[in-house]
């Protein structure tokens, strides 16, 4: 027990030295800094996004874009003051997004023009969850677009769908292969066989990197350990 124990006391001094120790509590260092910007980041980022709407036309398609937003997901609050003075608000109460609905923004979509909606986005760095959550902006100012498009389509043709006018052509594949024809894409089928014939060899070429590694590194272990010398001088058999 005693010879068992200096061994292990030898093993311990050898394996506990400042060479490994150091790049072991480095690693731990780095990856509790990085945990602490994930956590702070999130908590940051927690919550709906906020968006500060000033509605200059006060008209019944300039409200329907604050609903709009809001049916998006996204916490909004109005503002009757400047421009300048609500951007400098929304940084300090930390609103992500201004919204200005111009003077004549109704006027202009029920007359059969192109309105103009202006988006400022507060940028404080860079976020991927903030990224994300952006994307709640423009799925609003879509869902109204596509809101507009179909009353104006359906008091111009009252009669028709609106989903036909807005996709009046469908279109049907067809993929013809050695006198067969059969429903389909004539691009996914080659998307799909592309991708075979590119993954098919880039495994092959892995499997014969990875095993040439093994081959090369057991070489150099046993050259190192002197493991097939040690065995040949065993009295077992060959086999």
């Amino acid at each position: 027990m005693k010879t068992f124990s200096v061994l292990l006391g030898k093993e311990l001094r050898e394996l506990l030295n400042p060479q490994l120790l150091l790049p072991f509590v480095s690693v731990m260092v780095v990856f509790m800094f990085i945990g602490k910007a994930i956590r702070s980041e999130r908590q940051r980022t927690a919550g709906p996004e906020r968006v500060i709407v000033i509605d200059e036309d006060k008209s019944a398609i300039s409200a329907r874009m604050g609903q709009r937003l809001a049916e998006a997901g996204l916490d909004v609050a109005e503002s009757h003051g400047s421009l300048d003075t609500v951007l400098e608000d929304a940084r300090k109460l930390n609103y992500n997004w201004v919204v200005l609905v111009p003077s004549g923004f109704g006027a202009s979509v029920a007359g059969a023009e192109q309105a103009k909606l202006s988006v400022y986005g507060i940028f404080r760095g860079a976020s991927i969850t903030q990224s994300f959550k952006a994307l709640g902006i423009s799925r609003a100012i879509e869902g109204l677009n596509a809101e507009l498009l179909n009353a104006r389509l359906s008091l111009a043709y009252p009669d028709k769908d609106t989903a036909f006018l807005r996709r009046p052509l469908e279109r049907a594949d067809y993929v013809v292969f050695k006198g067969r024809v059969a429903a389909g894409s004539a691009e996914a089928l080659a998307q799909a066989v592309m991708g075979q014939t590119v993954i098919i060899p880039m495994v092959l070429i892995m499997v014969i990197i990875y095993a040439s590694q093994m081959i090369a590194a057991s070489v150099g272990q046993e050259k190192e350990n002197k493991t097939l010398e040690t065995l040949l001088t065993t009295p077992v058999s060959r086999v």
